[in-house]
């Protein structure tokens, strides 16, 4: 408190002379008042630096935030590109597949057995007048006539390994393919839906009925893309693998009647 009080009591004097005039201006300013000046002063620049600080700071963000949001857009430019660029080869992979599975080329990976399938269907080729390749659906269809071979189910329903095998002892029926969820089932061969449906322990299934009493059946399907009375052809998608009915795993449960009897599919692969 002292101490204050003689600081208050210590003055300071400003004389203040104007040129060509004799009379002079004094002014008195007490030590304390100008300590708290000095003291205001300097609080001023600090928190002048400090907000200068944190501008910049704000700046920095905001510069940083520009920059993340040109790279995030930059990415996703990049990502699209990368989705388009999988979509076609998604494409080319199924393109691949259904032309393999027309030309019966599935079930051996043989360059001389491959090459024997296609000296035969360059020895069974049609005019172009009377048939067509459509790339949409990558499968041959004919105007008028078509081999026998078309109406055989001959083809592998699916890209997949056998599980197992047909087996009247055990009372199986058919043949298993083991396959991922949602892979793609093929017709093996041209054919009327005669049945779309839920199957009991089978799950949902598709039959097809062929000419020379031949049919066949599709089992454990994840979805369907046929209904009952539609004629498919030979290669073309009906549906899809699935764990439906009594199954432990994803997989293709494949039969072939003839004149209503089941029999071996691995008999007539590539027949």
């Amino acid at each position: 408190m002292h101490y204050f009080q003689g600081l208050r009591s210590q003055y300071y004097t400003i004389q203040i002379v104007p040129e060509g005039s004799s009379h002079v201006r004094t002014i008195r300013i007490a030590h304390l008042y100008l300590k708290l000046i000095l003291w205001l002063f300097v609080v001023i620049i600090i928190f002048g630096m400090i907000i200068l600080w944190k501008l910049t700071e704000i700046n920095a963000m905001i510069m940083t935030s520009k920059f993340l949001k040109n790279t995030n857009e930059k990415l996703v430019a990049r990502h699209q590109e990368y989705e388009v660029a999988f979509q076609e080869l998604d494409s080319i992979y199924s393109m691949e597949r259904q032309i393999q599975n027309i030309l019966q080329t599935y079930y051996s990976n043989d360059a001389g057995t491959m090459n024997s399938i296609l000296d035969r269907n360059r020895l069974k080729r049609i005019s172009s007048d009377k048939s067509r390749l459509d790339m949409d659906r990558i499968y041959d269809y004919v105007n008028d006539e078509r081999s026998v071979h078309d109406n055989l189910p001959n083809i592998l329903p699916i890209i997949g390994s056998i599980s197992k095998k047909f087996s009247k002892e055990s009372d199986h029926d058919g043949v298993d393919f083991a396959a991922p969820l949602n892979e793609p089932v093929f017709a093996t061969a041209y054919g009327t839906i005669t049945f779309v449906g839920d199957n009991g322990d089978l799950g949902k299934t598709i039959t097809i009925a062929h000419d020379k009493n031949f049919s066949s059946s599709y089992s454990h399907l994840g979805s369907t893309y046929v209904r009952k009375g539609l004629y498919v052809k030979k290669g073309e998608t009906i549906g899809t693998v699935g764990m439906t009915g009594n199954t432990t795993g994803p997989h293709l449960h494949y039969q072939i009647l003839l004149n209503g009897e089941p029999v071996n599919p691995e008999e007539y692969f590539n027949h």
